[in-house]
């Protein structure tokens, strides 16, 4: 029954599926290297200039908006590899092609870098973070079946930072409705990485939907189990995830007993306190589930 159900909300799938937008220093910290700035040492000393700069450029950044000083910085590392190209043996390359196109990717220049990456990749297939980022911008570009490829490519060439890889090709699946095998590879992923929040994320996007069609109690209340699990992971990593917060404390207050289920009212409660503290009580929803909370504890004074 649960595969039927996740075949009818596979339709939906591109409503659950992560949005990727913006320069790649924006993901999370969770997204190692493949993701990541490169390193300069991993570099040749007349190349090393260029994620030099690009570092810089990251520290001078400040939020998902590229900064103009963090921006010139990006521009000076493009056009260097650009004259490194015109001036350095055709051995360097494949290595120029990808800093080009991580420069290019963090000034949202995706078509760009697009032909970049490929052209490093010509020269040197093996380049799994060209590869990765290729795939990453196929992804953006809703060329869902040349990204899906790319990454089951990643997959296969080795064991660097599979949950990632898992991850990006779920989301995938998800946008070309192949609910059941995102599922899987989610959890795949969630094993190789169990604190990785993202793929957390999107577990929990996914369960949601299959909730709102589950028809069987045991099915749902296996369903809100693995939800409220994986809530209370991305809850403990990042206590100011105001989303993840507030669904962790509305389903431990969902049918929970003020006798039988004292310890998990207490929880939502102190989720719910945490938060209301942290907005100055200007959080109108953190509030109310405060004192859904406190009236379920019988703190009818306190709320």
């Amino acid at each position: 029954m649960l595969g039927c159900k996740l075949k009818r909300w596979g339709a939906c799938g591109l409503l659950l599926a992560v949005a990727i937008s913006g320069p790649v220093s924006a993901d999370t910290s969770e997204m190692k290297s493949m993701a990541q700035l490169p390193d300069p040492g991993a570099f040749q000393t007349q190349i090393r200039a260029i994620p030099e700069l690009m570092l810089a450029a990251e520290k001078l950044n400040r939020g998902k908006a590229l900064t103009a000083p963090a921006k010139g910085k990006y521009s000076e590392a493009a056009a260097e590899a650009r004259r490194l190209l015109g001036t350095l043996s055709r051995g360097y390359h494949d290595e120029l092609y990808f800093l080009l196109g991580v420069a290019q990717q963090q000034l949202g220049q995706s078509a760009d870098a697009l032909a970049s990456y490929e052209r490093s990749l010509a020269l040197r297939s093996n380049n799994q973070a060209a590869r990765f980022r290729r795939a990453e911008l196929l992804q953006q570009a809703n060329r869902l079946a040349e990204a899906d490829a790319e990454f089951r490519e990643l997959l296969w060439a080795g064991e660097d930072e599979k949950h990632l890889v898992l991850y990006r090709l779920a989301q995938v699946l998800i946008a070309q409705g192949k609910g059941e095998e995102a599922l899987k590879l989610s959890e795949q992923a969630r094993q190789q990485s169990p604190g990785f929040v993202p793929v957390l994320r999107l577990l929990v996007d996914i369960r949601k939907r299959q909730l709102e069609l589950a028809e069987n109690p045991t099915e749902k209340a296996h369903l809100e189990a693995q939800i409220a699990a994986d809530l209370a992971v991305i809850s403990a990593q990042d206590p100011t995830d105001r989303d993840a917060g507030l669904a962790l404390a509305r389903f431990l207050l969902q049918d929970s007993d003020p006798l039988l289920n004292a310890q998990r009212l207490a929880e939502a409660e102190a989720i719910a306190q945490r938060l209301a503290d942290a907005s100055g009580f200007a959080d109108g929803e953190s509030v109310r589930v405060l004192f859904d909370a406190q009236v379920k504890r019988g703190k009818l004074s306190e709320a």
